[in-house]
């Protein structure tokens, strides 16, 4: 008699109806975090995962750079969607999470959008580290590994000072990166003086100045110039930010932006697999944001 009242009246049906969707929803969302957790729980975990992944490869765990592993629940069963960087070459394995079983995989040569890259200032004796990049070339790493090319960051920004008859004292480097152009490895670099703002691509080989642009610097556009702490300081106040020293780090990404009215470095880095996100003002090095991934 009482289930026949909740149907008694359109609106009372239309209540019952409802109330029984939501109690089966938070019924199956329950079963599914359930079985999701039972199944991560039975499943070969992260670190396995990974291992699996390199041992398929082919790579010793020694030489991968950054790393990444994530629990999915894929095409009906839950996987390891795991992502490494080992030797230039870029990993994407997709593992059953149950055993480990290779159920995609997928590699490629660290391109254009990463170069090969190894903090410049580290010895050539010092194995490369190589970090994921981000969507564009424009964020990728300021050197290319040792060896790779013959021509050194610190020599390409010379070339471009030499082509722009400026001396070093007078500029302020704002970006500077490795990028490939149709399979030319080159030098990205922009730099600003009082007056323009420099943007230049050297040849990595030659020294050869590929392509050049100079922008008057005005009241809308401008850089902070004058007061500019300089992509260097940057990366040096990022990196101790983390508490690490600038050549411990690989970075993946030194840009200058501007954001709400204000001018501030976008730094990007990568340390034993972990990524780390900093903002920084450029005008006077105070940190805006860091985050770690």
């Amino acid at each position: 008699m009482k289930i026949k009242n909740l149907f008694s009246t359109p609106k009372k049906t239309a209540i019952t109806v409802v109330c029984i969707i939501l109690i089966l929803a938070v019924c199956v969302a329950a079963a599914v975090l359930i079985a999701g957790a039972i199944a991560r729980r039975s499943s070969i975990g992260e670190d396995f995962a990974k291992q699996f992944a390199y041992a398929d490869a082919g790579v010793d765990a020694s030489k991968v750079t950054a790393s990444r592993a994530e629990f999915e629940f894929e095409d009906g069963q839950y996987v390891y969607d795991v992502t490494f960087f080992a030797d230039n070459v870029e990993y994407e394995y997709r593992l059953r999470a149950s055993d480990g079983a290779v159920v995609k995989k997928e590699s490629e040569p660290v391109d254009a959008r990463v170069p090969a890259v190894t903090n410049p200032s580290v010895s050539a004796t010092t194995p490369s580290q190589t970090a994921p990049s981000g969507e564009n070339s424009s964020s990728g790493s300021s050197s290319f590994s040792a060896g790779s090319v013959q021509l050194t960051l610190d020599a390409a920004k010379q070339a471009a000072l030499n082509d722009a008859k400026l001396a070093a004292a007078d500029v302020t480097f704002i970006e500077e990166h490795a990028d490939y152009d149709d399979g030319t490895p080159v030098y990205d670099l922009s730099f600003v003086n009082g007056t323009n703002r420099y943007e230049y691509e050297i040849d990595a080989n030659t020294g050869a100045v590929r392509s050049k642009e100079v922008q008057p610097i005005n009241s809308q556009n401008a850089t902070v110039s004058g007061t500019d702490i300089g992509v260097d300081q940057a990366k040096t106040i990022a990196a101790q930010q983390a508490g690490f020293g600038v050549n411990d780090v690989v970075f993946s990404k030194t840009k200058l932006e501007r954001d709400d009215g204000l001018y501030v470095y976008e730094i990007e880095f990568y340390k034993d697999g972990a990524e780390y996100d900093c903002t920084i003002n450029a005008a006077n090095g105070s940190v805006l944001e860091y985050e770690v991934n």
